[in-house]
């Protein structure tokens, strides 16, 4: 459709004004109690929101597409959009319509992106929604994460030849919806693609002046300023006077925040400085493998770690909660008083009860005040805010009762904030509707003007009567009676026949044929204020309203403060139910190199197999003599489990959770590495090998002694001889104190590795317990000391469904193979360790053409000069070579 804007009603004219500084967003345009979309916009709307298509007359020959949603329910519609894939920018009547001049004035109000939806009912509550800002120069990568609808506020920079590993784990940690980058970033497209498909998230570029050095210090400290008290240089204050790449990444998300939100972003108060001190590092890999808040395969939070502890209440508690997961502690004292204070609650159990009983009721109390800050809450957001407060004694009462120091120091921090309370109670109407400009939003007697407007306009018309009826009264004249009509308001009406009586201070207005009308200067005294109070108590109400709103979010820092200690105290509620609920014990933590586990249990197995008994394992290592466990064994037989148990055992162990065992003794680790399955990379056009070995060169050239690796079957997606090498290779380096010494299991079929327990002193072999009978055999799940006696594959295949012939066949070929050994491999020329070495055979499991180097046709065929020989000479030769191969 041609559009000439010369021929366009004044009204359109207006539109593209507005729409041409928002091209990149669907422009919901206000008119009256509708949002309307025109053009372009109107023809995606339609199809997304599934809503008519109408037209419209715009000035034009053609009519302009047209589609349109109810302005009290636009919330809902504005998210189908960003879902979609669209921003959007909300356009608003700037002043009121009765008062306009001409074309009532309009402006964006602001924008919603997929990190900037601040609909609580849109998004997941038990999880933050993270803006993400990625600046790239030459001396590294800055990031800073923000959720605008708590005010959370991170910062990172990384540099160094694994910085982008690094970058990909902090990413997976925080999961963000939509990054903006500045041009260098966005440039770099497989970067972009890689965080496109991984995080199914949105990328843009954003202005490189908002990621400029000076314009970011600039941004910051102006944010960070107006939200404090005193003076001092701010940057230093936040920690980050000494990270510019950290302060141009959250200089250009506070310029996307301001320009999005046009408002103060009043509820981003302080910042979290992303370092390694206190925290266990988990990489992306580990969160993946150990499926700590997703499954890998349907990636949902059902069947996630996650997803078996987290029992909490309340929404601030499940977001928390999810933080602590992520984010495993790594300062024993830390540990420890979490630990006591689940102890607590765990021992305490009506205690405890009571507790949960109150949090139930309380409301999402960090995400509500972040609406008041932004001037977007409503009745019903200060009524969830009332019910919430009014628990908050009843909770302090009972948290004055632990003994656990970490509530001790939680309770400093408490406000049962009553003050509020009260106001909210005393002013705001139980039943005020969700639209604010409709009245019936505030109760009687809060406000002394708005009683005296609520009673002119409810009882005006009985006074009026009781005016006239005084007038009769006094005059004597008994037919006089009250009237209203549009032309003079209201008036008395008198017969003509009475008219000698009537009295001084009447005034005539009309008169009828039998009748006389008048008014007197106290009707219109009283009829002026019957009138202007139907249009003055709404706006008055409205204004009350917003002066309880402002107040109560001018408290945001002490109603914050309680909201997170209400989080803490349900997240320590709800690891004191899963123990009980579980059997889960109380662990040692310690800073020993040990980690002891008797009877040890993957907690997500056992919850999701409770119709069969769930087989406990001991664990005992060290970084002494326990330092390695090669674990043999056949598929399906319960390694991978077992492995993963044990990370995830000391990772709910440093989050301050029981662990599913009889004990445990878990000295401190600093990281997590797993190693665990493998696929091809398609999206970065990478093997199923080198995925492996890119996860592999990222443990050993980042894990420590105090690190716990959990390797799975390295070396397959290569031939026996390569992938047996690597992995011999690779337990060789991280046995090494000077070059590794992380405590580790390794799981693997090449049983050759089981040699290294007797070249390795620190290097001890284990395998899954099986029973065999005949050609059946079941998997004990146990774990025992020593080697693995046969893989068991055929079997497994048999388990798994194969097809009988293939199973008979496969045997038939196995003895073959097996009868014949390809080569002997001399392990006392591998120098490793100081144990006597000996003499194996080396059972290859697939058949190598060319492992003879001396046979006689090979020879032949390197000697044959294929640019003179004759066809016929060719096939000759063929003939003589076949024969020669078959008498070998």
């Amino acid at each position: 459709m041609i559009i000439d804007r010369n021929n366009l009603t004044p009204m359109m004219q207006q539109y593209f004004e507005v729409k041409d500084q928002y091209n990149d967003c669907i422009l919901l345009y206000r008119l009256g109690d509708f949002y309307e979309m025109f053009f372009d916009d109107a023809v995606i709307a339609s199809k997304v929101l599934e809503i008519a298509l109408t037209g419209r007359a715009c000035g034009l020959e053609e009519r302009a597409p047209m589609c349109g949603v109810p302005f009290h329910s636009v919330d809902s519609y504005i998210v189908k959009l960003v879902n979609a894939g669209h921003n959007v920018a909300v356009c608003e009547q700037a002043e009121d319509p009765a008062e306009a001049k001409g074309l009532v004035k309009r402006e964006v109000v602001r924008v919603i992106t997929p990190g900037t939806i601040m609909d609580t009912s849109a998004l997941d509550d038990q999880k933050n929604n993270y803006l993400c800002s990625f600046f790239r120069s030459d001396g590294g990568i800055g990031l800073a994460f923000v959720d605008i609808t708590t005010g959370d506020v991170y910062v990172g920079e990384y540099s160094g030849k694994n910085m982008m590993n690094l970058v990909m784990n902090v990413i997976t940690r925080f999961a963000p919806t939509e990054f903006i980058m500045n041009m260098r970033a966005y440039e770099n497209t497989d970067l972009v693609k890689t965080l496109t498909d991984k995080f199914s998230c949105f990328v843009r570029n954003y202005y490189d002046w908002s990621f400029a050095e000076e314009e970011s210090k600039k941004a910051v400290s102006d944010q960070f300023n107006a939200v404090r008290e005193g003076d001092g240089d701010i940057l230093e204050e936040l920690g980050i006077n000494e990270m510019s790449m950290a302060v141009s990444a959250l200089g250009g998300i506070l310029a996307f925040l301001k320009e999005t939100q046009k408002a103060e972003l009043t509820n981003i108060k302080s910042v979290e400085v992303l370092n390694d001190d206190g925290e266990m590092q988990i990489d992306m890999y580990s969160m993946r493998n150990l499926e700590i808040t997703e499954t890998i395969r349907e990636r949902s939070q059902r069947g996630s770690l996650l997803n078996v502890l987290n029992k909490t209440k309340t929404s601030m508690g499940g977001r928390m909660f999810r933080k602590m997961i992520t984010a495993p502690l790594t300062n024993r004292i830390a540990i420890q008083n979490r630990l006591i204070a689940v102890d607590e609650f765990y021992k305490n159990q009506l205690f405890r009860e009571e507790i949960i009983d109150i949090l139930k009721n309380i409301s999402d109390i960090e995400r509500i005040i972040t609406k008041l800050a932004y001037k977007t809450a409503n009745c019903q957001d200060l009524i969830c805010l009332r019910n919430s407060f009014k628990r908050l004694p009843e909770l302090k009462k009972y948290l004055e009762q632990s003994s656990s120091k970490l509530v001790r120091e939680q309770l400093k921090r408490f406000d049962d904030l009553s003050d509020l309370y009260e106001l909210i109670y005393k002013t705001i109407d139980d039943e005020a509707p969700a639209v604010l400009r409709n009245g019936k939003l505030i109760k009687k007697g809060a406000d002394p003007e708005l009683d005296k407007i609520r009673e002119i306009k409810q009882n005006g018309q009985d006074w009026l009567t009781g005016i006239v009826e005084e007038e009769k009264r006094k005059s004597g004249i008994k037919n006089m009676k009250l009237g209203f009509n549009k032309v003079f308001g209201y008036y008395i009406e008198v017969s003509k026949q009475s008219n000698e009586n009537i009295p001084d201070y009447f005034i005539r207005k009309q008169t009828l044929v039998n009748a006389e009308r008048y008014i007197t200067p106290q009707i219109k005294e009283l009829e002026e204020e019957i009138l202007e109070a139907g249009e003055k108590v709404n706006d008055l109400e409205y204004n009350i309203f917003c002066r309880i709103r402002d107040h109560v979010a001018a408290s945001y820092g002490r109603i914050r403060e309680t909201s997170d200690v209400i989080a803490l105290i349900d997240v320590l509620c709800s690891l004191a139910v899963v123990a009980e609920s579980n059997g889960y014990v109380m662990p040692t933590v310690n800073n020993s190199d040990k980690i002891i586990i008797k009877d040890g249990r993957h907690p997500v197995v056992e919850s999701i197999s409770k119709a069969n008994v769930f087989i406990p394992n001991d664990t005992s290592m060290d970084n002494e003599s326990n330092q390695i466990s090669i674990i043999t064994g056949p598929n399906m037989a319960g390694k991978s489990t077992y492995m993963r148990q044990v990370a995830v055992i000391v990772l709910m162990a440093q989050m301050g959770s029981f662990v599913p065992a009889s004990s445990a003794e878990i000295g401190i680790v600093d990281r997590i590495f797993t190693r665990v399955g493998a696929s091809d990379d398609l999206s970065s056009g990478e093997s199923t090998f080198m995925v492996e070995m890119k996860e592999v060169a990222y443990i050993l050239n980042n894990a420590t002694k105090r690190s716990l690796i959990i390797l799975d079957e390295i070396g397959r997606g290569t031939s026996t001889y390569d992938g047996l090498s690597i992995a011999w290779a690779v337990v060789e380096h991280i046995a090494d104190a000077k070059k590794c010494g992380a405590k580790t299991l390794f799981a693997t079929h090449y049983h050759e590795l089981t040699e290294l327990e007797d070249k390795i002193n620190n290097v001890k072999n284990y395998c899954i317990a099986v029973k065999k009978k005949g050609d059946d055999i079941t998997f004990l799940r146990k774990i025992i000391r020593g080697g693995a006696d046969e893989s068991y594959g055929v079997e497994v295949a048999a388990l798994a469904g194969v097809k009988k012939s293939v199973i008979i066949r496969a045997k038939e070929i196995a003895g073959i193979l097996e009868s014949r050994e390809q080569k002997t491999v001399n392990t006392a020329d591998i120098k490793t360790g100081t144990k006597k070495e000996k003499k194996t055979p080396f059972k290859d499991e697939q058949i190598d053409f060319f492992a003879q180097a001396d046979n006689p046709v090979i020879t032949q065929l390197k000697e044959l000069d294929l640019n003179t020989i004759t066809p016929v000479e060719a096939l000759t030769k063929l003939f003589d070579l076949q024969a020669k191969a078959k008498n070998m």
